[in-house]
């Protein structure tokens, strides 16, 4: 009787929706938002997003660290240098847990 019930499982995309975003494409976005809020002075935003991204990638995920240290690098472009220190330092200590104290880009930082 009535309208049978909407079963979500069973929708489709359709052909002209747009793709959904990787886990790595939002997470690598979400540390784009936070070094704005950084940059921007608003360290809380910026410890929020930061922590979807370390949700969205995991902390222990080997590219987290590659996006912070290339984050960095931008920022230390831009003349962001305090900015750019800070995320490299976040970077170096992501690397010690993902790849290890004797990874060489360790060793050299």
């Amino acid at each position: 009787f009535g309208r049978p019930a909407e079963k979500p499982y069973e929708r489709r995309f359709r052909a002209e929706d747009p793709p959904l975003p990787s886990y790595w494409e939002s997470g690598t976005r979400f540390m784009e938002l936070g070094a704005t809020a950084r940059a921007d002075g608003d360290d809380a935003e910026a410890a929020r997003v930061f922590q979807l991204a370390a949700d969205t990638l995991g902390k222990n995920h080997p590219r987290y660290a590659d996006a912070i240290e290339a984050l960095a690098e931008t920022r230390a472009a831009q003349g962001m240098l305090e900015d750019a220190l800070a995320l490299g330092q976040e970077a170096l200590a992501m690397l010690r847990v993902s790849k290890g104290e004797n990874n060489p880009r360790v060793a050299e930082a």
